[in-house]
């Protein structure tokens, strides 16, 4: 064992390894929330930043309260980690996300329940570190 190595939990060590009963190491990352205006709305929103997700969402019951232009002839549909398939409601071009001073018109597709009011997949983290 050299002078970097840390134990947790006070885990016996053999041969400079420490005990475990996982055979390969795993790794886990966490979701963020943060607040964020959407569209023109003046209040702030608790929004869910999904690494794991390939678009961004609205809830229905949100979509509703604002009622911005939508497509709803789009055809997609999302699979679930269940392998469950479900119809989009509608999709929602170009509405504007504003964390702190930063600002993105981002396309969302609204869905019937979600966990959040607003989750930001992938197309936002991408275009925010842009």
């Amino acid at each position: 064992m050299n002078a970097n190595t840390v134990l947790m939990n006070d885990m016996e060590v053999e041969d400079g390894i420490p005990n475990s009963h996982y055979i390969r190491p795993h790794w886990a990352r966490g979701t963020a929330e943060t607040l964020v205006r959407i569209g023109n709305i003046k209040e702030l929103v608790l929004a869910l930043i999904d690494h794991g997700s390939k678009i961004n969402l609205l809830s229905n019951e949100f979509y509703w309260k604002r009622k911005w232009p939508i497509n709803t002839s789009h055809g997609w549909k999302i699979w679930a980690a269940t392998k469950a398939t479900e119809y989009l409601f509608a999709a929602c071009p170009d509405v504007t996300v504003k964390i702190g001073h930063v600002e993105i018109d981002q396309n969302f597709f609204v869905q019937d329940e979600i966990s959040h009011s607003v989750i930001l997949g992938q197309p936002f983290i991408t275009a925010s570190q842009m």
